[in-house]
């Protein structure tokens, strides 16, 4: 290097500069500490090498610099509820070593004790939860909202008097499963993100959307990055509709009413849990639709899964008529909420290759059927 050269360079190493510049390249330690001796052999050779303090200030500077960048902060995902969603990213998350610590709540503290590498929390200790809480950088919530929480919230964890002011640092990233009931009717037609939210008053759509207001208020507040989903009818290895044909019988489409049997939307709790790590991971921020491609009535879904055990050999018995309860609101739901959840989004920004693993029902019941089919001999 040429005298004139390093007269040239030296007047930019000042502490703003070189700390700057080693941030923004990112090396290694190693190639870091090489840096500060070539930086330290070029002050010297164009000046007498005395360290003042200010050279020591510098060097200490590049030192926490290059630390930062090599140890990057712990990261700690805090699940709310390991129930089939909540269990599934928690065990995915521990599995594939995408966080340092896992942890989950139950309700009893013994529930999902057996589950290797997720901390498992009794929902009832908040000291423990409040102890935890200010080291998270990843907090997901699947519980439900309920109409018993405090006066005028409904988000039982949001509102949770013993969890405080809920002291979760600023930036961390905060999910809650929300369910696309709250967009209510629209008539068959498709609905995205920014779809009017046309719920009933008094639904379970409409607690979910209000639950949803009280984590957008919280998050604006305190700077943490929200992600909601908004999960399409969910089915997985545990639940499903053959496990319906299982415990109550097949009901044929000559024998089950076809009225108000729309496309409905519906989603495997295996592309769930993966839209939701890959939301962890990237560090989003918004709302997003959870469903497969394909909606379709239910009446298709359930011959298809008769189908699928005859096929087995487990031949289902056929009810008389469709057994579930004609008062709760889900079978309500059924005749008079039409809507087809459109998933673009979560495909385009949430899954690799924008590819489900189970892009339809058929995809999915067949997943189903093999992960349950030796159970399910042994017990008939």
């Amino acid at each position: 290097l040429s005298s004139g050269y390093i007269r040239r360079l030296r007047p930019r190493c000042d502490e703003c500069d070189v700390t700057r510049w080693i941030g923004t390249m990112k090396m290694s330690r190693i190639s870091a500490v090489l840096v500060i001796v070539v930086w330290l052999i070029l002050w010297e050779t164009s000046t007498s090498f005395v360290l003042s303090h200010h050279d020591l200030w510098v060097v200490r500077e590049l030192t926490a610099v290059t630390r930062a960048v090599e140890e990057p902060e712990s990261k700690t995902l805090l699940v709310f509820g390991l129930g089939n969603i909540g269990l599934l990213v928690a065990m995915r998350a521990h599995d594939e070593g995408l966080f340092d610590k896992v942890y989950g709540t139950s309700r009893t503290s013994t529930s999902n004790e057996n589950v290797q590498g997720v901390q498992t929390i009794d929902y009832s200790d908040s000291d423990c939860l409040r102890e935890i809480l200010p080291t998270c950088s990843h907090v997901l919530v699947t519980i439900p909202p309920s109409k018993s929480s405090m006066p005028g919230a409904c988000d039982t964890v949001l509102s949770n008097p013993s969890l405080g002011d809920f002291p979760l640092p600023s930036s961390s990233w905060v999910g809650f499963v929300s369910s696309s009931s709250v967009y209510g009717n629209h008539n068959g037609h498709w609905v995205h993100e920014d779809s009017a939210i046309k719920c009933s008053a008094g639904s379970k759509g409409e607690l979910y959307f209000r639950a949803e207001n009280e984590w957008r208020e919280a998050s604006a507040v305190r700077g943490w990055r929200l992600n909601v989903f908004r999960s399409a009818g969910l089915y997985g290895d545990n639940r499903s509709i053959i496990h319906t044909i299982m415990q109550r019988g097949f009901v044929s489409s000559s024998s089950g009413s076809k009225d108000g049997d729309f496309p409905t939307s519906r989603i495997h709790e295996c592309d769930v849990a993966r839209a939701i790590l890959s939301s962890m991971l990237q560090g989003t921020e918004g709302d997003w639709n959870l469903a497969d491609d394909f909606p379709a009535p239910r009446a298709e879904v359930m011959a298809f899964g008769a189908s699928l055990l005859a096929h087995a050999g487990l031949c289902p018995k056929e009810a008389a008529k469709d057994s579930s309860d004609q008062k709760s609101e889900r079978f309500r739901r059924r005749k008079t909420d039409r809507k087809r959840v459109l998933n673009i989004k979560m495909k385009e920004s949430l899954l690799p290759d924008q590819v489900l693993l189970y892009p339809t029902y058929k995809d999915g019941l067949q997943s189903v059927i093999d992960a349950n089919i030796l159970k399910w001999r042994l017990v008939d």
